[in-house]
């Protein structure tokens, strides 16, 4: 921040200066207050409680994390093609955070009895204590898949739970915003990795939810349907495309200007 400092007031001089904020909590180091900003992003309205304590209110704009497109594709096909079990219900985990994860696979095998389950964890991270202590049935896939192929595993999926608890500060799950546009449900312990997302996500607070919400999903119920569609919406309105036009929008409000591009975005 210091070196930004040096050529920071020759910025300012020609444009218009914004910082987009993904840190939780107001910063200790004195160095970030030195700038002055003509606008300040955050992800949503839990961002703005902490940062009008250090920033003039009317800075500080909401620009929603963009989500993945809307891309469902076909259960049967994305199975036969990641040679995944045509017959079983599919518990997909992903992300950084298997050991939390590994909480709760003993209630997911809990249903079992009444469906067949295949729980599919694909991560880098994590996979060595979830080989070490989990003396369930799981399969590991153990790779950082491109946006394509993770779109195919949760096209195969017929859930995707995400055991992440809360932490101190203002956080969100880059993962369900990373995910949801695949049309996969995602099923989510009530944190405040989550605090973000409505009834797009399926929220459980104990295990005993976390398999209502796990059954909801296989017999295709009205939370579930709800789910889906709530997820849809949410997804198309906050498209990259979307989120970019927001963004010029904020630029063209900063620089009196109006941009127009015939082969790029066009704002209304």
């Amino acid at each position: 921040m210091n070196e930004l400092a040096k050529v920071f007031h020759h910025i300012r001089r020609k444009a218009k200066t914004i910082t987009v904020i993904h840190d939780r909590m107001l910063s200790s180091n004195p160095s970030f207050y030195q700038f002055e900003w003509d606008a300040i992003v955050c992800n949503d309205k839990r961002f703005v409680e902490f940062l009008k304590k250090a920033f003039p209110e009317e800075k500080i704009h909401v620009i929603s994390h963009p989500y993945n497109q809307w891309k469902v594709g076909d259960k049967i096909h994305a199975r036969k093609k990641l040679n995944l079990p045509l017959d079983k219900k599919i518990i997909m985990n992903f992300g950084q955070r298997v050991e939390e994860f590994i909480q709760v696979l003993p209630a997911i095998f809990e249903l079992q009895t009444n469906y067949p389950i295949l729980v599919l964890v694909v991560a880098r991270k994590g996979i060595e204590e979830l080989r070490r202590e989990s003396t369930l049935p799981v399969e590991v896939r153990e790779e950082r898949p491109d946006i394509e192929k993770l779109y195919g595993y949760l096209h195969a999926s017929d859930a995707m739970v995400l055991h992440r608890r809360s932490i101190e500060g203002v956080v969100y799950s880059s993962t369900t915003y990373q995910c949801l546009g695949s049309g996969c449900p995602i099923v989510a312990l009530n944190s405040n990795f989550f605090e973000p997302f409505g009834e797009e996500v399926l929220k459980y607070d104990d295990l005993d939810e976390l398999k209502k919400c796990l059954i909801y999903i296989f017999e295709e119920g009205e939370k579930y349907k709800k789910a889906k569609l709530k997820a849809e919406r949410v997804v198309k309105k906050n498209s990259p495309k979307e989120i970019a036009t927001r963004f010029i929008r904020l630029f063209e409000s900063l620089c009196g200007v109006r941009y127009e591009d015939s082969n790029t975005l066009q704002v209304e």
